[in-house]
């Protein structure tokens, strides 16, 4: 059975320098207002409080993510080696087979390798001109199509049909000894999953390969122990709001509130409150879990400029 690291994302980074133009998204704007905050509260259940402490792998990252997970659970460690980001960050918590354990992470080497930087662009208007090199992926070497490969976005590994996207620098190193028909060829033209793709691998930089050492820290064997741990140390208690502060509170149950800055005194104050919670008593930077009138909630707050 494989891990199960919950809702939560795990690492929000995509590969370096990367984005997928899939059309323009308006920021919301009330009121006309330039500057704007949005507070939504929900309830939770103990599954779902258990759930929101938390976390899942990114797109990109989940496979190596479960099966590290699954290896330091079974044997006590787990060994990885990147130059890129690390597969899972120290410090979460997880949820394995029914235990809940924090991840604990530490460098145990590190050495400088060269790598290559690969750039994708794709524009769904524009096509090979007549004079293009242009490959099928399948015909190049292994090492090129891993370059290409781990070069391309991963939520369109999933599917999807977008206008364009382009990625810029990301790099990759080739092994000793490798075949390549794409380093400093300049700009070709890849077909992948029916698309005509711009791939340039050209210069070199110099990057920082590091192995980690994965360990898990067993913090509760079901969950209801879980759901207590998680109430002890991070749901913030609410007894004691103002009455503005109720006010506010209480209308983003039923609706998310929506205020142009400046806050009003219970938006703004509520605000305040749930940011002072020092960062060793928080599970994220902009949702809390809190305890109000008996009930548990999870609280957020996000932020508009337009």
């Amino acid at each position: 059975m494989p891990p199960t690291l919950s809702r939560r994302a795990l690492l929000g980074s995509v590969a370096a320098g990367s984005s997928v133009l899939a059309g323009c998204s308006a920021v919301p704007s009330f009121g006309g207002c330039p500057s704007s905050y949005t507070l939504s509260v929900r309830e939770l259940t103990d599954a779902e409080l258990a759930d929101f402490a938390t976390e899942e792998p990114s797109f990109q990252y989940e496979e190596t993510a479960n099966q590290l997970i699954s290896t330091a659970a079974s044997e006590g460690a787990a060994t990885y080696t990147t130059y890129h980001s690390p597969p899972v960050r120290e410090g979460i918590y997880i949820e394995h087979e029914g235990t809940y354990y924090r991840v604990e992470r530490e460098q145990t080497a590190t050495r400088e390798r060269t790598a290559h930087v690969v750039s994708i662009e794709y524009d769904r208007e524009t096509t090979p001109s007549d004079d293009a090199t242009v490959f099928s992926l399948d015909d190049l070497p292994e090492a090129d199509q891993e370059a290409f490969l781990s070069a391309y976005p991963e939520k369109l590994k999933r599917g999807g049909d977008p206008r364009g996207f382009s990625v810029g620098g990301y790099e990759y190193v080739y092994p000793d000894g490798t075949d390549s028909r794409l380093r400093d060829a300049g700009t070709v033209w890849i077909q992948y999953d029916g698309r005509p793709l711009e791939v340039t691998v050209g210069g070199t930089e110099t990057v920082e390969e590091v192995t980690y050492r994965y360990t898990l820290e067993t913090i509760a064997d079901d969950q209801a122990a879980f759901v207590s741990f998680v109430r002890e140390q991070f749901v913030v208690s609410l007894d004691g709001l103002s009455a503005a502060e109720r006010d506010v509170f209480e209308r983003a149950i039923d609706e998310a509130v929506h205020e142009c800055e400046p806050l009003s005194e219970g938006f703004g104050d509520l605000k305040d409150r749930l940011e002072a919670v020092p960062e060793d008593e928080r599970l994220s930077d902009m949702e809390w879990p809190v305890s109000y009138d008996g009930d548990t909630y999870e609280v957020s707050f996000s932020h508009a400029v337009v």
